[in-house]
């Protein structure tokens, strides 16, 4: 999983995907890998 490389194209993705609560988690999760 590296959508730090696709950031303008995961980033709605994971917004319909995840919670919004979750959603800053999910991006510090990512960007940690």
């Amino acid at each position: 999983m590296k959508y730090v490389h696709t950031p303008v194209l995961i980033e709605p993705t994971l917004h319909y995907l995840v919670p919004q609560e979750q959603y800053p988690l999910m991006i510090d999760c990512t960007l940690g890998e």
